[in-house]
C-alpha cells in the first residue's frame, strides 16, 4: 500500500471522505454508510470525471465473490440516497448507460496530515513519520536484504 494513498482524503460538497479510515463526514459529522457503498464511493471519488465500469466496481467491492449487477444497483441507490444525490440541486454520481458510473461533482484531494477532529470527538491521526504503509516482516528481515546488485 502506498503511503500517499493511505494519507489522502477527498472533499466534495459538504462531505469529506477518508477512504483508509473508512469514514465519511458531512459538515464534520460522521455519516452512516455501509461498507460496500463506501467502497463504491471511494472508487468513484478517486477518479472524478472518469467513467468507472460496472465490472470494475463489482471487482473492487466484491473481489472474491461473483455477484449480479443488481447488487451493485442496490448499493448505488443507498449511496445516492445517503448523499442526497439529485435533491436540492445536488449532483454527485451520473449513470452512464451500458457502461458504468462517473463522479461528476468537483473533488478536492487533501493530505490528512492536518489531523482532523470531527464533531463526534474522533481524531483522524496522520500516519507515523517515515512509515511507508507496509507491515513489518515478523522475521525482522527487509526486502533490501534479499536484493543482489
Amino acid at each position: 500500500m502506498n503511503i500517499e494513498l493511505i494519507d489522502r482524503n477527498y472533499a466534495f460538497g459538504p462531505y469529506r471522505l477518508f477512504p483508509w479510515q473508512r469514514l465519511l463526514l458531512e459538515s464534520g459529522r460522521p455519516v452512516k454508510l455501509g461498507s460496500r457503498a463506501l467502497e463504491i464511493l471511494a472508487a468513484l471519488v478517486e477518479r472524478p470525471g472518469e467513467i468507472v465500469g460496472k465490472a470494475q466496481l463489482m471487482k473492487r467491492v466484491w473481489p472474491h465473490n461473483v455477484v449480479e449487477e443488481a447488487a451493485l444497483r442496490v448499493h448505488m441507490a443507498a449511496l445516492r440516497k445517503t448523499l442526497g444525490d439529485g435533491r436540492g440541486g445536488r449532483r454527485f454520481i451520473a449513470t452512464i448507460p451500458q457502461r458504468g458510473y462517473s463522479f461528476v461533482a468537483a473533488v478536492h484531494r487533501h493530505p490528512t496530515l492536518d489531523a482532523t477532529i470531527c464533531q463526534c470527538g474522533a481524531r483522524l491521526a496522520p500516519a507515523a513519520p517515515g512509515w511507508d504503509g507496509r507491515m513489518p516482516d515478523p522475521s525482522g528481515e527487509t526486502a533490501a536484504s534479499h536484493l543482489t546488485l
